[in-house]
């Protein structure tokens, strides 16, 4: 029965030296299950944020910006 007994003693927090940029490592160590469970963080991956990505959205949110029906209707329009 999983209990929080049985989950104390089995799982166990990752090393400090521990690379969570390793994608290999990490999927190895994601798949570890059964007498000893690792927990934390098993893989990052530096990327740019939504707002960095997207120049229309760095200044304001789209809520907060003004446009036109047009503008609208011309984005729209590329979906047919």
């Amino acid at each position: 029965m999983n209990t929080f007994r049985w989950y104390r003693d089995r799982v166990y927090k990752l090393e400090e030296e521990y690379d969570p940029y390793n994608r290999l490592k990490a999927f190895e160590r994601s798949l570890e299950w059964g007498d000893k469970i690792p927990n934390g963080i098993f893989y990052k991956n530096e990327r740019e944020t939504l707002e960095e990505g997207i120049p229309t959205i760095q200044e304001k949110p789209l809520v907060r910006q003004k446009f036109s029906i047009e503008d609208v209707k011309h984005e729209i329009d590329k979906f047919y």
